[in-house]
């Protein structure tokens, strides 16, 4: 299941709040502050802990209200983050493939190639210099 589309912005990588469907909960509120967060700290390690902090919520009511809201679980968004950005970093930048993995927040490589592929259907090395639409 893929996160639910976000809206395209200048940024290069998801925008955390634009295209989603807020309806009118308060939970909601809480969960943007939570997206913000995640995209702001995209390349440090998930702590569920902390974001259900940040959140105000269990966890278990994070889980629920943010799948609710992105149609995703924090991990699957913050896979999307990093694998957006890194794709950016090698359309954009002379950076090699480990190194916008790294940038992105990717520890192991072969971890970031695997992902990678399964999103955008081809190994990251063939985006290095190409142009990202």
């Amino acid at each position: 299941m893929q996160p639910r589309p976000i809206a395209e912005t200048s940024s290069p990588f998801p925008s955390p709040t634009q295209g989603l469907d807020w309806g009118n909960d308060h939970h909601h509120a809480r969960i943007a502050n939570v997206l913000r967060h995640m995209q702001a700290h995209f390349a440090e390690p998930l702590d569920i802990n902390a974001l259900a902090d940040i959140a105000s919520m269990s966890q278990s009511s994070l889980h629920q209200h943010f799948n609710a809201v992105t149609n995703a679980s924090p991990l699957q968004y913050i896979k999307a983050i990093r694998l957006h950005r890194a794709q950016h970093l090698l359309s954009d930048s002379q950076l090699s493939v480990s190194e916008a993995a790294w940038e992105a927040g990717y520890q192991s490589l072969s971890q970031f190639s695997r992902e990678y592929k399964r999103l955008f259907g081809d190994v990251p090395s063939r985006a290095v210099g190409s142009v990202v639409g």
